[in-house]
């Protein structure tokens, strides 16, 4: 298809855009500038002017839908500090590259994302093993059917607690005197009866 070009503004070097009149096609909805011609949204309250740069207007045929998914934000992770927002035409998919990943949060585990509203605050922390609620997981890749917001999903840490003699003629199966699974919540108790030695 050829490409019109519409205007040009100048902007000083590592200033951010002015605001942007949306253009208008004829059948189709603005969806996005982008980078290029079938590129991804670009964040116009964050990208700031390097060099001379080109943008491009990305359209939706009116007869198309789009929606918008966003992964909430956690309290109590660095890496998810604030909502992540997508932008999705029907019928195509939320890819696991652009869901966050790798997750982390001290003592818990995270599993995934779900649709369902936690109880609380913005995500689904399981404290109890085995859980006593489980929300139904949100298996990603996904083709969303409308607006979506998902939650993440934190279940606790489980940990084994190991006492050993430390002493090779013990008579406790390969030095083991006492184990047991703990929470991370859960502080280490001591076996009551001590190990002894000859």
């Amino acid at each position: 298809a050829s490409q019109e070009q519409i205007g040009e503004v100048e902007v000083e070097f590592g200033a951010a855009l002015p605001t942007l009149e949306e253009p208008q096609k004829e059948g189709y909805a603005f969806r996005y500038w982008s980078l290029s011609a079938d590129g991804e949204r670009l964040d116009l309250d964050t990208y700031t002017v390097g060099s001379d740069v080109t943008l491009y207007a990305v359209w939706l045929e009116e007869s198309q839908k789009e929606y918008q998914v966003v992964f909430k934000a956690s309290d109590y992770c660095a890496d998810l500090t604030e909502d992540v927002e997508l932008y999705v035409v029907d019928g195509s998919a939320v890819k696991k590259s652009s869901a966050p990943q790798d997750l982390e949060r001290e003592g818990y585990e995270f599993e995934g994302w779900t649709t369902e509203v936690p109880p609380e605050g913005n995500e689904w922390t399981i404290d109890t093993y085995p859980a006593d609620v489980e929300p139904e997981m949100t298996k990603i890749p996904f083709k969303p059917k409308e607006d979506t917001t998902l939650y993440a999903v934190w279940t606790i840490q489980e940990y084994m607690a190991i006492f050993n003699a430390n002493y090779t003629d013990s008579s406790y199966k390969n030095g083991i005197v006492y184990s047991y699974k703990l929470l991370s919540s859960e502080g280490v108790q001591p076996p009551e009866e001590m190990p002894v030695r000859e």
